[in-house]
């Protein structure tokens, strides 16, 4: 019964983790991104943290969603 729940499962699970994945190297690009932003404007790291910081949970919760 739980191999066959476990067979069921693999497909989501794998979705999960290539998601995941995206995720992790979108943010770490948008984080570059947003860093060489900010290092050539007069923006406090402050800021910085707080727009990056909305932005990535509003991208979770649409990817969680």
């Amino acid at each position: 019964m739980l191999y066959a729940i476990a067979l069921a499962l693999a497909p989501l699970t794998v979705l999960i983790w290539n998601q995941l994945f995206l995720t992790i190297k979108w943010s770490d690009a948008a984080f570059r991104r947003l860093s060489a932003y900010v290092h050539k404007r007069r923006y406090t790291q402050d800021i910085f943290i707080l727009i990056f910081s909305k932005r990535m949970l509003k991208f979770e919760d649409s990817v969680i969603k």
